[in-house]
């Protein structure tokens, strides 16, 4: 399985001779911070507190930034999207945090999948985004792949 999806990712560097860096490292990154929520054990609402504390300083550096040293002037609207953001990215993470517990690492690595899978489908079948023939070999490959370790899994658990 690991094989396969590795081949995929091989083949369409090969063919675009371009690494996909930026794929590799949220891939890398969002693999730690699963790890990390999976064997911390803390609670996660504290957890969430704790990573928002992390991050306020950055987000306040942002806004004195932005629009010119400007950012904390932003229009009303601006403001009413930029708090809706909070919402919209801590609701996901508590609930993440929550499935992070009572789920394997397995099981988590392979919904991981599912999100870019249906962005690439709205891409191709909604926005008309080009999938040539090197997409389609990449990505039955590495399907390939997740459908090998999925079934390996469920012969495990059997």
């Amino acid at each position: 399985a690991i094989i396969l999806a590795t081949l995929g990712v091989c083949y369409m560097s090969i063919i675009y001779q371009k690494l996909p860096l930026y794929s590799l490292l949220v891939a890398g990154t969002f693999t730690g911070y699963s790890i990390a929520k999976k064997k911390i054990k803390i609670d996660p609402i504290l957890a969430l507190t704790i990573e928002t504390l992390v991050y306020f300083p950055v987000a306040i550096l942002y806004l004195l930034t932005i629009k010119g040293g400007k950012g904390i002037e932003a229009a009303n609207f601006d403001k009413i999207l930029l708090m809706g953001a909070g919402v919209v990215t801590v609701i996901p993470l508590f609930l993440f945090s929550l499935g992070a517990k009572l789920s394997k690492l397995s099981s988590i690595g392979f919904f991981q999948y599912l999100t870019p899978t249906l962005v690439l489908l709205l891409g191709v079948f909604v926005f008309g985004e080009n999938f040539s023939s090197v997409h389609v070999i990449t990505f039955s490959l590495i399907w390939s792949g997740l459908i090998i370790y999925t079934a390996s899994l469920f012969k495990v658990n059997r």
